[in-house]
């Protein structure tokens, strides 16, 4: 390899792209157990799959990550807003719906967003 990016974030993600873009042989190495860093989906002991870390992307028209990830992103199809507790228990209140016009999620799960930037570059030696 003429290159080692370590950190198999969306950033060193994006860096291995650019490397083999300009013809880099380059290796990506990630300790985790998956691509995409912060960028993660768990699974709980009872079975429930939650987004960790980034749930959504805030990108709007024209965004690089928008254009790289075709295909792997949606918007947001359910509501968003602010989550409190008080005297009468949990309180949500949502934001409008024009604060979501840029909002985009990965799928099927937001871990599914690493892996399908790294096939789209046709990364393939990742450690």
């Amino acid at each position: 390899h003429d290159a080692v990016v370590v950190g198999g974030g969306l950033a060193g993600i994006a860096c291995a792209t650019a490397l083999a873009r300009q013809g880099v042989a380059v290796a990506l190495v990630e300790q985790g157990r998956g691509l995409g860093g912060r960028v993660c989906t768990r699974k709980t002991e009872c079975g429930a799959v939650f987004d960790h870390g980034a749930q959504y992307f805030n990108l709007p028209e024209g965004h690089a990550l928008a254009e790289a990830a075709q295909g792997n992103l949606q918007p947001w199809s359910r509501s968003i807003g602010t989550t409190r507790v008080d005297s009468q228990g949990v309180v949500f209140t949502p934001h409008s719906d024009a604060k979501l016009d840029a909002i985009r999620v990965a799928v099927p799960a937001m871990s599914n967003l690493g892996r399908a930037l790294c096939e789209q570059a046709a990364l393939s030696d990742i450690m």
